[in-house]
């Protein structure tokens, strides 16, 4: 009669620890799925507009396409490279796997071009740089896996990419010799607005992205203040 105690205690006692195993077990659970969901939100795509931010209006409908594939993309002012920099830094540091695809348009392109040199400084690589006429020919980073660049040599305002020793990483495309891109929209100015050049850019982008398995849901973005013309911290012109 005396062990029937003893054997509710021990019974109460394991109860007790599989009760614990079970609360452990929950909140592992939980955390994995929170990083999960924390990784899928991580902006993988960063948009990067020219002078003054009201001549690369065609990013947006890239970054509207994005969006609806359940891909995050932001917009920044060219203005705007420290945010972008600490941005990125931060959220690789809490989804490291993701990619990192910088595009950008005129000053925008010298901006991504900076950026992804500053970013191997922090120990990223950057896996896409894709530059609509940018104004300079680098800085070319050994930490950029690829550099894909549309210029137009006949406006005298856009650049060819430095390929010396990198050529294996750069594609330079002039859009003087493209017959298949014409128009009022081929210009530096509105060369982001080009139904062709968009559909391109997207191509190479969703080849790069992470896309999500399950159907995207519908995301309420709010617009980031350093996204409008003239934020702090120039990232070159």
């Amino acid at each position: 009669m005396g062990g029937a105690p003893g054997c509710g205690g021990v019974m109460a006692r394991l109860a007790v620890l599989f009760a614990g195993l079970v609360l452990i077990a929950i909140a592992l659970m939980a955390g994995a799925q929170g990083a999960r969901a924390q990784a899928r939100d991580a902006t993988q795509v960063y948009f990067v507009r020219g002078f003054m931010g009201i001549f690369s209006t065609g990013l947006d409908a890239l970054e509207a396409s994005l969006d609806a594939r359940g891909i995050n993309a932001e917009t920044y002012s060219h203005l705007s490279g420290p945010a972008m920099r600490d941005d990125i830094v931060r959220s690789r540091k809490e989804a490291p796997g993701l990619p990192v695809i910088l595009v950008g348009h005129s000053f925008g392109g010298n901006a991504v071009l900076q950026l992804a040199a500053l970013l191997a400084q922090d120990g990223i690589k950057v896996d896409l740089v894709i530059t609509v006429d940018p104004t300079r020919d680098g800085p070319i980073s050994p930490d950029v896996r690829r550099y894909i660049n549309y210029y137009l040599s006949a406006n005298a305002i856009g650049s060819e990419l430095d390929t010396d020793g990198v050529a294996a990483r750069v594609v330079n495309i002039d859009i003087r010799d493209r017959t298949d891109i014409a128009g009022l929209t081929a210009g530096h100015w509105t060369m982001t607005a080009n139904r062709k050049i968009q559909a391109e850019i997207l191509r190479a982008v969703l080849r790069v992205a992470r896309q999500p398995a399950a159907t995207p849901r519908s995301r309420l973005k709010t617009p980031r203040r350093d996204a409008q013309p003239g934020g702090a911290g120039a990232l070159g012109r």
